[in-house]
């Protein structure tokens, strides 16, 4: 057991997040793309607090990246733990226990004053000093309940994500649910468990930290149903948690409905049924007979009256994967670039065939190659005819297509150089990893990269063209739940930076 007794400041590079519930609460180590988290408890006699950590074996399975620094992030928790909350006190750390205990510093004993006189003694002094007792003894005894409760709960180590994510301005959006710690039982209802929702917001830029904003505690399982995030106005992230929450990004203060409601004391609807709501670049919220949509300001929470659609209560990212992946682009009027297989570019696709304004790809196991093109005049309603067509290069896409900007819109288009977004898989077996490519609009790969992701249990693309974004699963492990991973990747240079959904 070693013990720790100065308190060390943060150095660049890693932080240490304390939040406190109560009598407990998380502790979440972080350094760049990687973190995990611990839990801690007051403690009793002269320990103040207890830092319990996963054994070795656990974090070698769940973050590998710790293996052979246990030591050097033990002592970079306990260091902070001590810097931020008990600066006059020291932390002994148990590696093989994992645990952290803060107690007192070792040093003089302090300075007694002589005792005084003591004044006579009447009823009224022993009736006092009686009922004192007593009222020690019952906190004492609620104190070791309450002690006992949090000593023989199981608690959660992560929480998951709930829903998609959504883009910000400045990063990506996930809310967070977490099981709240329960007593074990042989006849435990599940019905009974509840769950803390947090909001995850993970900035795009590699240098800012990612911030966790509570939102619920004592939120039951049946309500996961409606629990999710409607979008994005650029200053806040509104979610449907118990009723409409709004949590602005920069200084996590949450707006609920009733600070819509003072906003606007001429609109008495309804702000927390979410069919009526659903937010793009704005909130908006339709009265209850549909006739009226009612945008909500930022800045203000004011509403005005739009022309926007009526809220259909659908989430803006309801399309699937598949719905931002096109076969082909066009990089000029009269040019094709796309990717084939061999039997399409002899097939469907050869010269003097006619091509369509459709070309959502399909998702099919086999090997694809890039293919340049040029195209005819247009021949009514969109179809133009292929004039010829050749193979770009021998470089094999499995299950390739190139990513849009939205559902089956535009194709990524990134510049100096221009070109292209590729998504495949590393090779056509059911079990496959997605990887990304970037290409010129002659079809050479600039850069190639690897998600981690599997390719097939892909949840979501989030493009952009400066840093895209994916949401999905490792490939499975036997016996073990796939981890929950946001992969975002720098469109310049294809740096992939991987942050864990488990938090």
């Amino acid at each position: 057991m070693q013990t720790l007794d100065q308190p060390g400041a943060t150095p660049h590079g890693w932080s240490v997040d304390i939040v406190e519930s109560g009598p407990s609460g998380t502790i979440t180590y972080r350094e760049p793309g990687c973190s995990l988290g611990c839990y801690w408890e007051f403690g009793g006699g002269e320990t103040l607090a207890i830092v319990s950590v996963d054994s070795q074996a656990i974090w070698d399975t769940n973050h590998p990246w710790t293996r052979g620094r246990r030591a050097e992030i033990l002592q970079r928790i306990a260091s902070e733990v001590l810097r931020q909350k008990a600066p006059s006190h020291a932390a002994q750390i148990d590696d093989a226990g994992g645990s952290i205990r803060i107690v007192p510093r070792s040093g003089k004993p302090p300075i007694v004053p002589p005792p005084r006189p003591r004044p006579p003694q009447t009823f009224l002094h022993y009736k006092q000093r009686i009922m004192g007792i007593l009222a020690i003894a019952v906190l004492a005894l609620g104190t070791v309940a309450v002690g006992a409760k949090s000593l023989f709960s199981i608690r959660s180590s992560h929480g998951s994500p709930l829903g998609d994510s959504v883009r910000t301005p400045e990063g990506i959006a996930t809310l967070i649910q977490t099981q709240e710690p329960y007593l074990p039982s042989l006849h435990r209802n599940p019905e009974k468990d509840r769950y803390r929702i947090a909001l995850h917001h993970q900035p795009t830029s590699e240098s800012a930290k990612p911030r966790i904003i509570p939102i619920a505690r004592g939120v039951q399982a049946r309500e996961f149903a409606w629990t999710r995030i409607l979008g994005s106005d650029g200053q806040h992230v509104w979610c449907n948690v118990q009723g409409l929450v709004g949590v602005n990004i920069a200084t996590g203060e949450l707006i609920r409905a009733d600070d819509l409601r003072k906003a606007n004391p001429g609109f008495n609807e309804d702000w927390n049924d979410p069919r009526r709501l659903s937010c793009t670049d704005q909130l908006r919220a339709s009265t209850t007979d549909r006739s009226i949509v009612l945008a909500v300001d930022p800045n203000t929470l004011r509403v005005s009256r739009t022309d926007a659609p009526k809220p259909s209560g659908r989430l803006p990212f309801d399309p699937k994967p598949e719905h931002f992946l096109a076969f082909a682009v066009r990089p000029a009027s009269n040019q094709w670039l796309s990717l084939l297989s061999q039997a399409q570019a002899t097939g469907s696709f050869k010269p003097g065939s006619r091509l369509s304004l459709a070309d959502r790809a399909e998702s099919v196991r086999e090997p694809r190659h890039l293919h340049r093109g040029t195209l005819g005049p247009e021949l009514g309603r969109g179809y133009r005819e292929i004039i010829s067509l050749t193979p770009a290069s021998d470089r094999i896409f499995a299950n390739a297509a190139f990513i849009r900007t939205d559902v089956d819109a535009a194709p990524v288009r990134l510049t100096a150089p221009d070109g292209f977004l590729v998504a495949y898989s590393s090779d056509t077996n059911t079990q496959a990893l997605l990887k990304i490519a970037r290409v010129d609009t002659n079809g050479t790969v600039v850069w190639d990269a690897e998600t981690g992701l599997d390719r097939f249990q892909l949840r979501q693309i989030l493009p952009d063209a400066r840093c895209i974004a994916f949401v999905g699963t490792r490939l499975p492990i036997p016996n073990k739940v796939s981890e929950p991973l946001l992969v975002r990747i720098d469109t310049a240079t294809g740096k992939v930076i991987t942050t864990s959904l488990w938090q």
